[in-house]
């Protein structure tokens, strides 16, 4: 297409030159030929007929290619603003997809915690599992009662009672309501 502008473009003036050559040319033609002056008119005007419509062609071609390359850059400027379009979408998602990766890291580190919690809590069950009511009583006194319901749970059936015996009567009470989950 910027080929056919380019031809177009300098084509014109040569086409001018062109017929100014014809022109001149039948003039230094007829200076030596002594042909009519009329003859020589419509030479001329026959030439200038030919070069005024040689001229409107190259003008109409212009103009489609004119419109040719506003139509090109309405399509680049569509796909441009497609294309800035998907970035920004593009940019939303990634934001996203962190977001969401760093929630996920954050429930594996949670998960990752509550797990050696789990492990801890089920080491420090067997520990009482190897003692007596008695010598644990003392220690029991000062522990919160989620530790205490957690303590409870992972400590092996047969000993679990040794826990509820350590505590005084009241204390025991709450600790069985806890566990029967009629209190929070």
């Amino acid at each position: 297409m910027i080929k056919k502008l380019i031809i177009i473009l300098f084509g014109t003036p040569i086409l001018f030159a062109a017929t100014l050559g014809t022109i001149f040319g039948v003039i230094f033609y007829l200076s030596f030929n002594e042909i009519s002056t009329e003859t020589a008119h419509m030479v001329i005007a026959e030439s200038d007929k030919k070069a005024a419509k040689e001229l409107s062609i190259y003008k109409l071609k212009t103009g489609n290619l004119k419109i040719e390359l506003d139509q090109a850059s309405t399509t680049i400027a569509r796909g441009e603003l497609s294309i800035d379009s998907l970035n920004t979408e593009l940019t939303f998602r990634t934001l996203e997809v962190n977001t969401l990766k760093n929630y996920l890291d954050e429930s594996n580190r949670q998960m990752l915690a509550e797990s050696q919690k789990k492990t801890s809590m089920k080491e420090l069950a067997k520990t009482y599992d190897t003692m007596k009511p008695d010598e644990f009583r003392p220690i029991l006194v000062n522990v919160d009662d989620n530790t205490l319901v957690s303590l409870y749970r992972n400590m092996s059936s047969r000993n679990r009672k040794n826990i509820l015996l350590a505590l005084s009567k009241d204390r025991a009470a709450h600790i069985t309501q806890l566990l029967a989950g009629f209190m929070d």
